[in-house]
This record gives C-alpha cells, structure tokens and sequence, in this order.
C-alpha cells in the first residue's frame, strides 16, 4: 500500500470520527472570541 493511501485513509477516519463527535454533542464549533482566548492562552504559555 502507498504512503499516500495509507494517508488518505487515515483522514478518512478521523473526519469520520470528527462527524460522530459533533452528532453526539461531544465537539462544537468555537466562536471567534473563543478561538482568541485559546489562541492568546498559547501564545502566551509558549512565551
């Protein structure tokens, strides 16, 4: 099997999985001043 199919497959999976966990509630979509606070939160512990 080629690396790229093996890759492939891979992604296949986890947007599979990705699917499962938002029909279960499990995984939301964040909003912008989420995705900021998380992204300053990072940048700031990377400091």
């Amino acid at each position: 099997m080629k690396v790229q199919d093996v890759i492939k497959k891979k992604i296949e999976i986890a947007e599979k999985r990705i699917l499962e966990l938002v029909k279960a509630g499990n995984l939301k979509k964040l909003s912008e001043t989420e995705k900021h606070q998380i992204s300053r939160f990072y940048e700031e512990k990377s400091k």
